[in-house]
């Protein structure tokens, strides 16, 4: 059981890393910036090597929600 729970607070960890992740590089390319690595790092104030890690991960994200938009 424990297990189970600690597997579980790694794939929210991860989740919400890979949103921070995405929402930085997104407000940089919105503000007419490039995302860098060494940009990205600076923000969130990781080292270039965990940028590099992080970018190079394959990563499976939920599937979003469909719409039926018109």
């Amino acid at each position: 059981m424990a297990e189970k729970t600690h597997s579980r607070r790694g794939q929210v960890r991860r989740s919400a890393l890979v949103e921070a992740y995405v929402e930085l590089i997104a407000g940089l390319i919105e503000n007419g910036n490039e995302a860098r690595q060494v940009d990205i790092a600076a923000r969130l104030g990781v080292a270039q090597p965990t940028v590099a890690t992080m970018l190079t991960r394959p990563t499976v994200l939920p599937e979003p929600p469909s719409c039926r938009c018109v």
